[in-house]
């Protein structure tokens, strides 16, 4: 799992990181269900 640590004004911002991490997720979602579709048009 790819994690992104960012730092913001010098300290470390949850708030960002879970923005990161949601935008990540989301992609991985959308390969994962472009896969499927492919193995299930197959």
């Amino acid at each position: 799992m790819h994690a992104v640590v960012l730092l913001e004004r010098g300290m470390f911002s949850e708030e960002a990181f879970h923005r990161e991490l949601t935008f990540y997720r989301e992609n991985f979602d959308a390969l994962a269900q472009g896969i499927a579709e492919a193995v299930a048009e197959a």
